[in-house]
């Protein structure tokens, strides 16, 4: 029982341990990620989505409720009342990110409370006219997509990587083979050039001793 409790001590301090091990890296990236030059671009343009898509989605949302002729206060309080501290924290946030009155430590923080805000706002206007089970199979969908890619992507790509590497080491293969053809080709040649080149001094050598013995004879 003492060796058991002991056991179970040691996982729950590697899993606490771990836990804060994540939660240093993924704090640390982050980090880095929205205090970099291109976030601020990023969020200029973010600022100008949201302000131009929550527009449309007002209108809709407007012209939805007229047609059936009741209040969304009446049936989405909730929600409303949601949307409202969501517009008011991303608002806060936003304008901290613009005057920068916090240091740079503090400014990725609100820079994500910047991003999540303003993603939940749209979630929940949309969520107005749209029933909270399809939201979360639209929500669910881009991600089973990108999952599905992602893995279909790492499956190409390792499919595109042995092809390759069979096809260079062939083309390896073959360019060595073809080397020692050609090499073997030049050395026979220049063999057979040495060979003739040495007959015909043997035979010309032989026509000068002939050349000479009639004369002398």
């Amino acid at each position: 029982m003492a060796a058991a409790m002991e056991v179970c001590r040691r996982c729950i301090f590697a899993a606490v341990l771990l836990a804060i091990r994540l939660r240093v890296s993924i704090w640390a990236t982050l980090g880095h990620t929205l205090n970099s030059d291109e976030v601020v671009v990023f969020f200029e343009a973010f600022h100008v989505f949201l302000i131009f898509l929550n527009s449309i989605l007002g209108a809709i949302i407007g012209i939805h409720f007229q047609a059936l002729n009741i209040s969304p206060l009446e049936t989405h309080l909730g929600i409303i009342l949601l949307f409202i501290m969501a517009t008011i924290v991303y608002i806060i946030a936003y304008l901290e990110i613009k005057l920068h009155t916090q240091d740079a430590a503090y400014l990725f923080i609100f820079r994500l409370v910047c991003l999540v805000s303003g993603i939940l706002s749209v979630e929940l206007l949309v969520t107005l006219i749209v029933s909270p089970v399809w939201l979360l199979m639209v929500n669910l969908c881009p991600i089973l997509i990108i999952g599905v890619l992602r893995h279909w992507y790492q499956g190409i790509y390792q499919g595109l990587y042995d092809t390759a590497d069979m096809v260079l080491k062939a083309v390896h293969i073959l360019y060595n083979k073809i080397y020692g053809l050609l090499y073997w080709m030049y050395g026979r040649l220049l063999q057979i050039s040495q060979s003739g080149a040495s007959n015909a001094i043997s035979s010309r050598e032989g026509d000068i001793e002939m050349q000479l013995a009639l004369i002398v004879g």
